[in-house]
């Protein structure tokens, strides 16, 4: 799957999610898309994000794609239980 776009609004539109790793204390969580876009930057390209662990590193942003959609199957007509008909 493509990014058709860089910015936050973009990733979070697309479904993908942004994780954020801090090479100082070597931990890593997911970005808040929501709370960015709350805060005015759903415009902004996500490779001018700055975002600070509270270590005061500044963490690496790694977008990370959609999960594939399973694909549904639908039960066959002898799968499905039948009920008592109905008088």
């Amino acid at each position: 799957m493509v990014i058709l776009g860089d910015t936050v609004l973009d990733h979070f539109t697309q479904g993908y999610v942004i994780t954020a790793w801090c090479p100082r204390c070597r931990c890593h969580r997911d970005v808040n898309l929501v709370k960015l876009i709350r805060m005015g930057k759903a415009h902004k390209p996500v490779s001018q994000l700055r975002i600070r662990h509270k270590c005061g590193a500044t963490m690496k942003l790694q977008p990370t794609p959609p999960a594939q959609a399973q694909s549904r199957k639908r039960p066959s007509a002898q799968v499905l239980p039948l009920g008592e008909p109905k008088t």
